[in-house]
């Protein structure tokens, strides 16, 4: 068996390191401008900056939660759809080996097992579920900062509302293209996708945004 090309570490890196840093350099950009004239709405209408800090704090709280509990419940889901639906990967007869004198298989028994657990795949529910988890949270982020009615920031700033939020998913994509590339039918990889960015965006607006 050849090695993946995203690691199980590098997956757990993609999936919640990534979100995890991003989060931390926009909420320490968004503390650092706390105080200033030109931030958000609270620019001139006597909002204490302490005030400012703890409701930031409080909502990088919740974006943590909220991503843990995405990446969390996505690996429980495509654990539970592996088990039930039993699906061979496209190498099992390679990690069966086959034995006619037997009647049976003769690989390693590990192997065979993970064999049969193809349908989700795994790489791309997780990928999905922390990338489009960080997706919809730069996109709110974004508007809610420089979205200003009539503003120069809204209007210099469109084009990048709409790019931005993309970019998490190409990482995703790439991450669930090379399952193809290793052990895994299409549909295994678009399933993963689709389950993964389904229940991240379930958790964001349920429970991020509530």
């Amino acid at each position: 068996m050849k090695p993946d090309i995203v690691s199980t570490p590098l997956l757990v890196f993609i999936a919640v390191g990534i979100p995890i840093i991003v989060g931390a350099i926009v909420y320490g950009a968004i503390l650092a401008l706390t105080g200033r004239k030109t931030f958000g709405s609270a620019a001139g209408v006597g909002v204490s900056p302490a005030v400012v800090r703890s409701f930031v704090l409080l909502d990088a709280h919740s974006f943590l939660v909220g991503l843990l509990l995405a990446t969390l419940a996505t690996a429980f889901v495509t654990d539970v759809i592996k088990g039930f639906a039993g699906r061979f990967r496209p190498d099992f007869l390679a990690r069966c080996k086959w034995s006619a004198e037997l009647n049976a298989c003769t690989g390693n028994k590990k192997d065979i097992s993970d064999g049969r657990r193809s349908f989700p795949s795994g790489h791309s529910s997780e990928s999905f579920a922390g990338m489009t988890f960080l997706a919809l949270f730069l996109g709110t982020v974004w508007s809610r900062i420089f979205d200003v009615e009539g503003s120069v920031w809204g209007r210099r700033t469109r084009a990048w509302r709409i790019i931005l939020p993309f970019a998490p998913l190409l990482i995703s994509t790439y991450c669930a293209i090379s399952r193809y590339q290793d052990v895994h039918h299409p549909t295994d990889v678009a399933a993963g996708a689709a389950l993964g960015a389904a229940i991240a965006a379930i958790v964001y607006f349920f429970y991020y945004r509530v």
